[in-house]
């Protein structure tokens, strides 16, 4: 989908890859530098993944969702996650 061109420098769309685990499939759209990641799903909704420990959660049902509030709370958002 359409994403503003604001949010795109904040997310690591050029180095994005796919993540096929158990849990699901997930597409990284951010990755924190630590070993954790923001990934999609298939059907829109924003995780953060962590490894240690291992972790699956649903930030945000709706990346539309996700998307807005990164525009509302601005550049310092991924270092609330």
């Amino acid at each position: 989908g359409n994403i503003d061109e604001k949010i795109i420098p904040l997310l690591s769309l050029n180095s994005s890859f796919k993540i096929d685990i158990p849990e699901g499939i997930f597409y990284v759209i951010k990755d924190l530098n630590n070993g954790d990641y923001i990934s999609i799903d298939q059907n829109g909704s924003v995780y953060k993944m962590t490894h240690d420990p291992y972790e699956i959660k649903c930030i945000y049902k709706k990346k539309e969702d996700f998307f807005e509030a990164i525009m509302t709370i601005g550049s310092t958002f991924m270092d609330k996650i």
